[in-house]
């Protein structure tokens, strides 16, 4: 899965909180949607509440770490960009200890095609997704309710 355990993401939250740079308001590391140079690195503008859940985003004041990292994600785009149809019991061995590695669990290698199949797929929604795009997405739409909310509670007191 891409997505972190609750208690993870409450974690990551519990630290962005703490952070000078926290919008409570916008719930964004400084300005929603707006990047911005400060001491210690560039802050993102991301929703944090998305941007926490996600197992390969990282805090960009390195306040909290992905939890898969960028070698992670390139080995197993070449593990898996060569794939065949029918993969040899070491490319089975192989696909067992990355999908261990990324999902934190302690499968044993199967010859079953449809688990070795899911493996390689929840294997590719890791290494090819675009969780960047997932967070600036999240926090444009986050970015709007709120922008609504404000509209609807303007006309209310007019």
């Amino acid at each position: 899965m891409l997505f972190v355990s609750q208690q993870k993401k409450a974690e990551r939250l519990e630290v962005c909180k703490s952070c000078e740079h926290y919008n409570p308001t916008t719930r964004s590391c400084g300005t929603l949607l707006k990047r911005k140079k400060v001491k210690g690195g560039t802050l993102c503008g991301c929703f944090m509440p998305a941007k926490a859940s996600l197992k390969a985003e990282a805090c960009p004041l390195k306040k909290w770490p992905a939890l898969i990292t960028p070698e992670d994600l390139q080995q197993l785009r070449d593990f898996l960009g060569p794939l065949e149809k029918f993969i040899s019991r070491e490319q089975n061995l192989k696909l067992t200890e990355l999908y261990n590695r990324t999902y934190h669990t302690n499968e044993s290698p199967s010859n079953c095609e449809s688990c070795v199949r899911n493996m390689i797929e929840n294997l590719k929604k890791v290494a090819y997704a675009d969780s960047g795009a997932y967070v600036w997405k999240e926090t444009e739409r986050v970015h709007e309710s709120l922008a609504t909310e404000k509209k609807d509670t303007e006309s209310l007191q007019e």
